[in-house]
C-alpha cells in the first residue's frame, strides 16, 4: 500500500503513559511517522487502567494538522468492565464522523477487536496487527486476521 494525500488511516491503541510532547513513546511514535504522509489520520486511543489520563480520545488530523478532537468522558471502572466500556467508545468515535478508511492499524488485542467489527460493517479495507508483544495473542485471532485480507 502506497502511502499519500488520500490515504486516510485509523490508528486505535491503549496506553499506560500520555506523552503530549514529542511523541516519542509506543503508539504516539507511530502517529507522528504517519502525520506528513497520509492525507487523514484519525488517531484514538484508550487508557489502561493505571494511565495518567483518565480519557479517552479521538484526534483526527488531516494532512498533519489536528482538525478534530473528541475526549469520551473520564470515569473509572472496574479493568473487565472499562475495556468493554473501550470498544464501545471507539466504535462510536467512528459512526459519528464515518469515513471508509484504507488501513487501521490496531496497536493492541482490545483494539483489533474493535477494528474487526468496523470491517465488518464496511468501515475500514484493511487491518495491520501491531503490537510490542505477541505473548497474548490467541491462536485463533491469529488465524483470522494476520493472513487475510
Amino acid at each position: 500500500m502506497n502511502l499519500n494525500t488520500r490515504t486516510q488511516i485509523l490508528l486505535v491503541s491503549h496506553f499506560a503513559f500520555k506523552d503530549e510532547g514529542k511523541g516519542e513513546v509506543f503508539p504516539q511514535n507511530i502517529r507522528n511517522f504517519l502525520l506528513d504522509k497520509v492525507g487523514k489520520l484519525t488517531y484514538i486511543d484508550h487508557p489502561f487502567p493505571e494511565a495518567n489520563f483518565p480519557a479517552s480520545q479521538m484526534t483526527i488530523y488531516k494532512e498533519g494538522v489536528k482538525n478534530y478532537q473528541l475526549t469520551s468522558p473520564k470515569i473509572k471502572l472496574p479493568t473487565l468492565i472499562l475495556f468493554i466500556y473501550q470498544l464501545f467508545v471507539t466504535v462510536f468515535f467512528i459512526i459519528i464522523k464515518p469515513v471508509k478508511y484504507d488501513l487501521c492499524i490496531a496497536c493492541d488485542n482490545l483494539s483489533l477487536v474493535a477494528a474487526f467489527l468496523l470491517k465488518k460493517i464496511g468501515l475500514i479495507e484493511r487491518i495491520v496487527y501491531y503490537t510490542v508483544d505477541y505473548r497474548y495473542l490467541f491462536i485463533h485471532i491469529h488465524r483470522t486476521f494476520l493472513f487475510r485480507k
